[in-house]
């Protein structure tokens, strides 16, 4: 089963529109989020359902080994880029380069470093929508009046992507 470490800029986006459901809802993914991830998401609506979502297992937490010289030495690699130092997105850049898990952001500079470790590693709000109607999880009226409330990607017709 894939996994998918939602970063806290997903966190938010689906959070502040009440849709953080759409990661539990997704079949066939585990999602998890990292420490400083969830520190970085801090005003209600979205810490709420953040927090709600960790407390009913189906976000779980995951952190660096750091008896774990990979990823102890993944983490400072990405803590030494001044965009992600000692923010969350270090940790989630880390965890999935060694873990190799997807990487869940709409964030710019996530997206473009988890580019690197291939495209099939990467997954936004859009990308989310797309699986969910693919699956039957969500009908695609729903997604697209979701996608209409999230602060990512603007015009863009869920039609075109199914």
């Amino acid at each position: 089963m894939p996994t998918l470490i939602a970063d806290a800029c997903l966190l938010i986006t689906l959070g502040n529109a009440n849709a953080l459901w759409l990661l539990r809802d997704i079949p066939g993914w585990r999602v998890v989020t990292c420490p400083r991830a969830v520190a970085e998401v801090c005003r209600p609506p979205s810490n709420r359902e953040l927090a709600a979502a960790l407390e009913e297992g189906w976000i779980q937490l995951v952190a660096i080994e750091i008896e774990s010289d990979r990823e102890r030495l993944a983490l400072v690699k990405y803590d030494a880029m001044s965009a992600f130092r000692n923010r969350g997105d270090a940790e989630i850049l880390a965890l999935a380069e060694v873990r190799g898990y997807t990487v869940g952001s709409d964030d710019r500079r996530v997206r473009s470093e988890a580019a690197g470790l291939g495209a099939d590693r990467l997954a936004g709000c859009v990308d989310l929508l797309v699986l969910a109607v693919r699956a039957g999880a969500v009908q695609q009226n729903e997604a697209q009046a979701l996608l209409d409330r999230f602060d990512v990607a603007p015009d863009i017709e869920l039609s075109d992507l199914i």
